[in-house]
């Protein structure tokens, strides 16, 4: 089905990974979002805030990685749906389309389902719709 109706609009991301010797902590937390114009990348994560053995074992350095926004591809990893009323309609036709030739497949995530999730959201919708696709009776 390799683009059939047309590809759908997503957005992309480009990471920047820097290593920084002789300091222990960049920016004293996992993740900074940037909200201003004027900042080129979108998010600034330092890794080692993630899990708290990273913390112990690298105290001469961190390593973080800058977020910057890219217009998507074919061919380039799509992270974001463009929510916009085209794609939402060219959208629905995939998944009638889908669902005609493929009746057992069932979309989820993100791009499954061409909808942005916080990470609650995507874990809650994935157990509804393991229940209602392998224990209907229980819906």
């Amino acid at each position: 089905m390799h683009y059939e109706l047309g590809p759908l609009g997503y957005r992309s991301l480009a990471f920047e990974t820097e290593t920084h010797k002789g300091l222990a902590d960049y920016q004293g937390i996992a993740v900074v979002n940037e909200v201003s114009r004027e900042v080129p990348f979108t998010r600034t994560i330092e890794h080692r805030h993630l899990t708290p053995e990273s913390e112990q074992i690298a105290k001469t350095f961190t390593i973080i990685t800058r977020e910057y926004p890219q217009p998507w591809h074919i061919g380039r990893e799509a992270y974001y749906p463009v929510n916009n009323a085209s794609n939402k309609k060219l959208y629905e036709e995939y998944k009638k389309l889908i669902a005609a030739r493929y009746p057992s497949i069932v979309l989820g995530g993100r791009l499954g389902n061409y909808r942005y999730y916080d990470m609650d959201d995507a874990i809650s919708d994935a157990l509804i719709a393991f229940r209602h696709n392998y224990y209907p009776s229980k819906m």
